[in-house]
């Protein structure tokens, strides 16, 4: 039995430049969730528009690495922003606001 974290090689069918490239995408994307997760953190009725933008740059940064890459947090992220919108316009704002921050604490976590 080995031991010892696991050696991952390379795949030799994709060229280097597209490894190097999925890794900064990934990276962007886990940078868009860490700056959504900061936003929900500060949210107020005046930062909606904040959290909507940082969700929406995850969104993009989400469908560039893959358009179905990330499924489930894709349906994550489709819960924040109809919490955002019932946040926005009044309807239990409490409960958004906790559904807002649990989602995009989710997020975070599952993108780093």
């Amino acid at each position: 039995m080995l031991d010892g974290p696991p050696v991952l090689l390379p795949d030799p069918g994709v060229p280097p430049a597209a490894r190097a490239t999925g890794v900064a995408e990934r990276s962007r994307v886990a940078t868009s969730a860490q700056r959504l997760a900061t936003a929900a953190r500060h949210l107020t009725p005046r930062r909606v528009g904040t959290v909507r933008r940082a969700a929406n740059r995850l969104a993009t940064d989400m469908k560039t690495l893959g358009g179905n890459a990330y499924p489930r947090e894709t349906r994550t992220l489709r819960t924040l922003l109809r919490a955002l919108a019932r946040y926005e316009h009044g309807r239990d704002r409490r409960a958004a606001a906790r559904t807002v921050q649990r989602s995009s604490r989710t997020l975070a976590r599952s993108l780093q």
